[in-house]
């Protein structure tokens, strides 16, 4: 068993994210040693003339096949989906509300996208009209890999997943 270091919930081994609260528990499991050692030993490879290459991050984009309309997510960590509500303080990272999502069935946290690295991971957040991943609905708070191509169903709103890795393109030597 392992225990969530922000709810204190107990998992199972081998858990990535808590059900619960929803934390990266395998973030944790791989972090790098940080303190002097860490800064010396980037020290020491730049004295060796070594540079670490910048590679641009994975995009995620979103193709709402009911409108045509193309969503370009922002770089964060965990991105909300749904339609924006000012009254409540809702205002999602992803918000479909001029893809008429009301009319569709979309929640207002209807769903959530989690970044780690360059994969992404859909979870449905308890809708009430799911969460659909290829055709497939997916259990709430259970997230699930997200590919290029994948075909996103919120209510009756559909999406198309674009991820595009600028390094596995070639567009960057």
């Amino acid at each position: 068993m392992i225990v969530c270091p922000y709810c204190q919930c107990q998992l199972m081994e081998g858990t990535l994210f808590c059900p619960e609260c929803g934390a990266n528990l395998f973030e944790r499991a791989g972090e790098t040693s940080e303190g002097p050692d860490a800064e010396l030993s980037e020290k020491s490879e730049a004295s060796r003339g070594r540079t670490t290459a910048q590679i641009a991050p994975t995009q995620l984009r979103l193709l709402v096949l009911n409108s045509g309309r193309l969503v370009v997510c922002p770089m964060a960590e965990v991105l909300l989906v749904g339609r924006s509500d000012p009254a409540g303080g809702i205002f999602p990272e992803v918000d479909l509300t001029q893809d008429n999502a009301y009319m569709a069935g979309v929640s207002r946290r209807h769903a959530r996208i989690i970044r780690r690295g360059d994969a992404f991971y859909l979870e449905d957040l308890a809708s009430a009209n799911g969460t659909y991943l290829n055709r497939e609905r997916l259990p709430a708070h259970t997230p699930v890999p997200l590919e290029d191509g994948s075909e996103i169903r919120l209510g009756n709103l559909v999406l198309r997943a674009i991820i595009e890795n600028p390094s596995a393109s070639g567009a960057y030597p």
